[in-house]
C-alpha cells in the first residue's frame, strides 16, 4: 500500500511539472514571435504580457511628440512587412501589430492569455491578431469557420472576441459541444447589441444546456437586428428544438418578433413536434414576418408537422423553401386536411413563394397530380424540384396513353382500316362507331368517357401531361421544372419547362445581347455589312450554354437586342443575320471576341448549329464574363393572363354500350362460328338442299350454343358434352328415337369426326361442331327417315321447335345485356377499378406462359368463387351455376380447334367482368334477394373490391381493428375494476401502513 501511495504521488508531481514546463515553452514561443527585426527595437526584450497590456515606448514617444531614433525609423519604414493569413482575412504583422489596443492596461489580448493560462492552453498568435483586428474594425466580423477550436478554447477566446460587439458571428464546424456552445452564447448575450448574422452550424446543440443557451441568446435584445440565422446540422432533436421554437413563440406573445430575419437554416435536425410550433410561427403575425428563405431539408418532416409548415407557407412572405429529404406525402386514401392538400394550396395561393425543393419525399402518383393543380395555378412559383419522387410513373402512364392513342390512329389511317378488320372478323361493324369516337376524344382529365378499344384495360380518366404541356422527354432523372417569373428584363412566362438546370439555384444572370448597325458591324465581312442594311433582315443570338439555339432579337430603336438568363462564367455567343435565303454568322465588333475552331465547338455543345461553315474554318464568337445573379429579394411583376379561347361546350352524348367497356364482350349473331361448324360437320352433304336448311340453322345458331353450354355445365369437363349429358339433352328436347342404339351410335359417330386433338377434341365427348352434327343427324333419323316430314328443312324446323324452349328467356344475349349493361354499372366498375384489377391479377396467369397475356382459367375461377363464398344454397346459387356463368362469359371463337393454347376457354379482363355480372344476375333471381339485376351486379362488384384492398387500405383496416381491440380491452379492464354491489356495501379494507400503525399503537399501550 505504501508503494502504491508513493507511485501515485510521484505521478501527480510529474504531471504538474510537465504542465508548468509546457506553459513556459508556450510563453517563450509567444514572446519569440514579437522578437523580430520589424519590431520596434526599444520594445525588444519586454514580455508579451507587458507589451499587450501596457503602453509601448513608441506610443510614449508619440504622446510626447518626439521622433524615434534614426535607426528605428529605418527599420519601421522598411518594406516587406510579414503577413499572416487567417481564413480569407489578411493581417499585417509589422508595426501595426505591436502597439496595444487604445492603450488598454487590461485589454482583451491580456484577458485571452489569462484564460489560456487558466485552462492550460497554448495561446494561438492568429487568435491574438484576430482579437486586435476585431477591436479596430468599425463593423467587426467574427469568422471562425472550420477552425475546430473545441470547447476549452471557446471558453478562453470568445469573451475577448465578443467584447468588440461583432455584427457577423460565424462559428461553423468549430467542434463545439454543450460547454462550448454555452460559452459562445453567454459571451454574445453579454456583449453583442447589433448582431446581424449568426452561424452555429455543424456543432452539437442536442444537450438541454446548449439548447437553453441558444434560446437565451435568441431572446436577448442583441438579436432583434438578426438577419440570417443558421443552426443546420446541430443535432437538434425534438425536445431541444422545441425549447428554441418555444422561445420564438414567447417573442410573439411579447410582441418582440424578429422582424429583420430573412434567412433561417434548420437543415439536418430532427425537429419532430417542434415543426408544428415552427409552422405556426410563419406568417405576417408570427415570429418571422419578413422571412424570405426557409431551409428545412433532412428534418424528418411528416404528418402534422409537414401540414403545419405547409399551412404557414400559405400566408408567409417566404420566397424560397427547401423541404427535400423528408416524408412530405399524402394520406392513402387522400384527406382534405393532409399535408399534400395544404401544400398544393400554398403553391397556388402563397403571395411570394418562388422556389420550392420537394426532392426525395417519396410522393406517389396521386400526390404529384394533386400538387400539379397548385403549381399550375400559381402566379409566382418559378422553380419546383421533384426528383426522388414517383414522377417517372406519372410520365410513363402518360407515355403509354399517348403511344396507345398513336397506335389506334395508325390502325384507322392504315391501308386496312378498322371497318374492314371488323368485317373480316365478323363484328358487323359494331365497334367502328366506338373506335371513331375514341379517336376524337380530348385529353381533358375530367372526362368521364372510356378510352379502351378491343381488349385494352380501360381507365376512368385520360392522363394529361404533367406540368409541361408537351410530351418531349428530357434525358435526366432530376425532374426540375422551371419557368421564368420574377425577372426584370427577361420576358416572363407561365409555361412550365422541364430542364436539366435550375436557373435560380445556379444563380443565372440577366444579360442583354445587342447588335447595333454601324457599331457592331465595323469589323465584319462586307457581305454581312450589306446584309444588315436590308429592311427584311432578322437578327438572332446563338449562345453556347443552350446548344447554340437561335433567340430572335427584337428591334429597339436602332439596335437588335434580346434579354436572356445566362449561367455564371465565361460564355460564348454569336449573332446570325438572316435576310431571305441569305444567312451570315458574325460576332459583334463592339464586344470581347475570340476564335473557336469548329472541332472545339463540336466537342462542347456544337450539335451542328452552323452547317455552312467549312471543316477547318474558325468561328469568331463573342465572350461575356457573366457574374452570379443576385436573387435575394425578388420583385414580382404582374403577368397578364392569356385570354382563354371560348369553347362551346358540347352537349353530353347519351350513354350507349357500344362506347362502354362492355363492347368487346358483344359477339353479334355468330356468323363466322356457325360457318366453321357447318363446314366441319359436313352438314351440306347431310341435308343436300338449296341452302334453306343452312339459313334456318344459322338464324337459330345462338339458341343451340346456349343449350350446348347449359348441358356442358353439368360435369367437370365443362368444355365438351359427355354421353350422359347428351342423353339428358335428348330426353329434355324430346329427341329420343325408337331405337336407343341409334342415338348412341349418333353420339359415338360424331365424337370421332373432325381434326384430332387430345386437348381440344378428345373424341370421347362432343365439341361444339360435333354437337351441331349430332342434332342434325337425330332430326334426320327421327323425322326425315321415318317419312314424318318430306324435306330436311321441315326436320330442321321441328328440331328448332324442340330446342328453343330449353333456353330460358333470361339467358338470351340481348335480354341479359338490356338488364345489366347500364351506365351506373359501368360507373361502379370504374370506381373500384384498382381493386377489381387486383382481384383479376390474383386469380389469373396460373396456366399461362410468362410471355403470354394473363387470363383467368376455369380452375382459377372456381378458386375465386370459393374464396368469396359465391356458392350459397339459400339464394339458389350452386356449383353448376358457377360453371354456367363461366361458360356463358367465355368468348366464342370462329374455330375452336385452331389455337392449341385455347384462349377461348379462359377469361380476359372484359369477359371476367362479364362473368361477374352473370353471377350478379343469377343472384337477383332468388326469392331471398330483393334486388334488381343491375343493383345485384353493383353490390357484387363492391363485395369483390372490398375483399382485395390496396396495401394502404389493409394498414388502415389493421389500425382500426387494433384501436377497436384496445378500446374493448380497456372497457373490460374498467369493468373488472368496478366493484360489485356486495363489495361496495362492505367497509373498506385497511392498507398495510394503517395496519402497521395500529399494531404499533397496540404495542405501545401494552408496554
Amino acid at each position: 500500500m505504501a508503494l502504491r501511495r508513493f507511485l501515485s504521488v510521484s505521478r501527480i508531481f510529474d504531471r504538474s511539472r510537465r504542465r508548468r514546463s509546457h506553459l513556459y515553452n508556450a510563453q517563450e514561443n509567444s514572446a519569440s514571435i514579437l522578437d523580430r527585426e520589424d519590431v520596434d527595437p526599444e520594445d525588444k526584450g519586454r514580455s508579451l504580457l507587458s507589451r499587450a497590456g501596457s503602453i509601448t515606448r513608441a506610443e510614449r514617444r508619440a504622446a510626447r511628440g518626439e521622433a524615434p531614433p534614426p535607426e528605428v525609423q529605418r527599420q519601421l519604414q522598411a518594406p516587406g512587412a510579414s503577413v499572416a493569413r487567417l481564413e480569407r482575412k489578411i493581417f499585417v504583422i509589422g508595426s501595426e501589430r505591436c502597439p496595444s489596443v487604445q492603450g488598454w492596461r487590461r485589454g482583451p489580448p491580456e484577458n485571452y492569455l489569462k484564460k489560456c493560462d487558466e485552462y492550460h492552453l497554448v495561446p494561438e498568435p492568429k487568435m491574438m491578431q484576430l482579437i486586435q483586428s476585431l477591436h479596430k474594425a468599425k463593423r467587426p466580423e467574427l469568422d471562425l469557420k472550420d477552425q475546430r477550436i473545441g470547447d476549452d478554447h471557446a471558453l478562453a477566446v470568445m469573451d475577448s472576441m465578443a467584447c468588440s460587439d461583432p455584427i457577423h458571428v460565424v462559428v461553423k464546424n468549430c467542434r463545439l459541444k454543450a460547454k462550448g456552445v454555452k460559452a459562445v452564447c453567454d459571451a454574445l448575450v453579454a456583449h453583442c447589441t447589433r448582431l446581424e448574422e449568426l452561424d452555429m452550424s455543424d456543432n452539437q446543440c442536442r444537450r438541454p444546456k446548449a439548447a437553453k443557451a441558444v434560446a437565451a441568446l435568441l431572446d436577448c435584445k442583441g438579436c432583434d437586428s438578426l438577419e440570417k440565422l443558421s443552426l443546420s446540422h446541430c443535432g437538434l432533436a425534438s425536445a431541444p428544438a422545441l425549447t428554441i421554437t418555444s422561445e420564438w413563440a414567447h417573442r410573439v406573445e411579447g410582441r418582440r418578433a424578429m422582424r429583420n430575419l430573412v434567412e433561417l437554416h434548420l437543415a439536418k435536425n430532427d425537429l419532430g413536434v417542434a415543426a408544428e410550433t415552427l409552422g405556426g410561427l410563419l406568417g405576417p403575425y408570427g415570429a418571422f414576418p419578413m422571412l424570405r428563405l426557409l431551409d428545412l431539408a433532412w428534418t424528418g418532416l411528416h404528418g402534422a408537422g409537414a401540414a403545419a409548415v405547409a399551412r404557414g407557407l400559405l400566408q408567409s412572405r417566404i420566397q424560397r423553401c427547401d423541404l427535400s429529404w423528408n416524408c412530405v406525402r399524402g394520406n392513402d386514401p387522400p384527406l382534405e386536411d393532409d399535408c399534400i392538400a395544404l401544400l398544393s394550396q400554398s403553391l397556388g395561393e402563397a403571395p411570394k413563394l418562388w422556389h420550392v425543393n420537394l426532392s426525395f419525399n417519396g410522393m406517389s402518383k396521386t400526390d404529384l397530380r394533386r400538387l400539379e393543380s397548385g403549381a399550375r395555378a400559381s402566379r409566382t412559383l418559378a422553380g419546383l424540384h421533384l426528383g426522388g419522387n414517383k414522377v417517372k410513373d406519372v410520365l410513363d402512364e402518360r407515355a403509354s396513353y399517348v403511344n396507345a392513342k398513336k397506335r389506334r390512329e395508325a390502325m384507322v389511317a392504315g391501308e386496312n382500316n378498322l371497318a374492314e378488320q371488323l368485317q373480316g372478323v365478323g363484328r358487323q361493324g359494331k365497334l367502328l362507331e366506338r373506335g371513331r369516337d375514341h379517336l376524337n376524344m380530348d385529353d381533358n382529365r375530367d372526362s368521364k368517357e372510356s378510352n379502351s378499344l378491343g381488349d385494352a384495360i380501360t381507365s376512368e380518366i385520360a392522363p394529361g401531361p404533367f406540368l409541361v404541356n408537351n410530351d418531349d422527354e428530357v434525358d435526366d432523372d432530376q425532374y426540375l421544372y422551371t419557368r421564368i417569373i420574377g425577372t426584370k428584363d427577361v420576358p416572363q412566362s407561365l409555361e412550365w419547362q422541364r430542364s436539366k438546370h435550375c436557373w435560380i439555384c445556379e444563380r443565372w444572370h440577366e444579360i442583354r445581347f445587342a447588335w447595333t448597325p454601324g457599331r457592331s458591324d465595323s469589323d465584319v465581312q462586307p457581305a454581312s455589312r450589306k446584309l444588315i442594311t436590308r429592311p427584311d433582315v432578322k437578327v438572332a443570338c446563338r449562345c453556347a450554354f443552350d446548344d447554340w439555339k437561335p433567340h430572335l432579337c427584337e428591334k429597339v430603336k436602332k439596335s437588335h437586342q434580346v434579354w436572356l438568363l445566362v449561367p455564371p462564367g465565361d460564355r460564348q455567343y454569336t449573332f446570325e443575320l438572316t435576310a431571305g435565303k441569305d444567312v451570315v454568322t458574325e460576332a459583334a465588333s463592339d464586344a470581347g471576341r475570340e476564335v473557336l475552331h469548329k472541332k472545339t465547338l463540336e466537342a462542347a455543345l456544337w450539335a451542328g448549329a452552323f452547317d455552312n461553315k467549312d471543316e477547318d474554318e474558325g468561328l469568331i464568337t463573342n465572350v461575356h464574363s457573366v457574374p452570379p445573379g443576385d436573387w435575394n429579394d425578388v420583385q414580382f411583376i404582374p403577368i397578364p393572363e392569356k385570354k382563354a379561347a371560348v369553347v362551346k361546350a358540347k352537349p353530353k352524348e347519351a350513354w350507349t354500350w357500344q362506347k362502354s367497356l362492355f363492347a368487346p364482350a358483344y359477339e353479334g349473331a355468330y356468323e363466322h362460328p356457325f360457318e366453321k361448324d357447318w363446314e366441319l360437320a359436313h352438314c351440306d352433304k347431310l341435308v343436300n338442299d338449296d341452302g334453306s336448311t343452312k339459313a334456318l340453322m344459322k338464324a337459330n345458331y345462338g339458341e343451340f350454343l346456349s343449350v350446348y353450354k347449359l348441358f356442358c355445365s353439368n360435369n367437370k369437363a365443362i368444355f365438351t358434352l359427355g354421353w350422359n349429358d347428351f342423353t339428358d339433352f335428348t330426353v329434355s328436347a324430346d329427341l329420343e328415337v325408337k331405337r336407343k342404339a341409334d342415338a348412341d351410335m349418333v353420339f359415338f359417330g360424331c365424337c370421332t369426326t373432325g381434326p384430332k386433338n387430345p386437348h381440344l377434341n378428345p373424341k370421347k365427348s362432343l365439341c361444339r361442331f360435333q354437337f351441331l352434327d349430332a342434332c342434325m343427324k337425330l332430326a334426320m333419323i327421327k323425322w326425315f327417315r321415318t317419312k314424318e316430314v318430306s324435306t330436311p328443312l321441315e326436320a330442321a324446323q321441328k328440331l328448332v321447335e324442340r330446342v328453343a324452349p330449353l333456353v330460358p328467356t333470361r339467358e338470351e344475349q340481348d335480354d341479359f345485356h338490356a338488364r345489366v349493361w347500364r351506365e351506373d354499372v359501368e360507373d361502379s366498375i370504374k370506381h373500384d377499378m384498382d381493386n377489381l384489377k387486383r382481384a383479376f391479377k390474383t386469380h389469373s396467369g396460373r396456366e399461362d406462359a410468362l410471355s403470354k397475356h394473363k387470363m383467368c382459367s376455369f380452375g382459377e375461377w372456381q378458386d375465386m368463387c370459393e374464396s368469396l363464398n359465391f356458392v350459397d344454397p339459400t339464394v339458389g346459387f350452386t356449383e353448376r351455376d358457377v360453371n354456367l356463368c363461366f361458360l356463358r362469359a367465355t368468348r366464342t371463337p370462329d374455330d375452336e380447334l385452331h389455337d392449341e393454347h385455347a384462349p377461348h376457354r379462359k377469361l380476359d379482363w372484359v369477359h371476367w367482368i362479364e362473368a361477374l355480372m352473370r353471377v350478379g344476375d343469377r343472384f337477383s333471381e332468388s326469392e331471398n334477394v330483393d334486388l334488381e339485376p343491375y343493383e345485384a351486379c353493383i353490390q357484387l362488384f363492391e363485395r369483390v373490391a372490398y375483399e382485395y384492398p390496396s396495401g394502404a387500405e389493409k394498414r388502415r383496416r389493421a389500425k382500426l381493428a387494433a384501436e377497436l381491440d384496445r378500446k374493448q380491452k380497456e372497457e373490460k379492464a374498467a369493468e373488472a375494476r368496478r366493484p360489485s354491489v356486495d363489495e361496495a356495501a362492505k367497509p373498506p379494507k385497511l392498507s398495510a401502513i394503517l395496519k402497521g400503525a395500529r399494531g404499533l399503537g397496540a404495542f405501545k399501550k401494552k408496554a
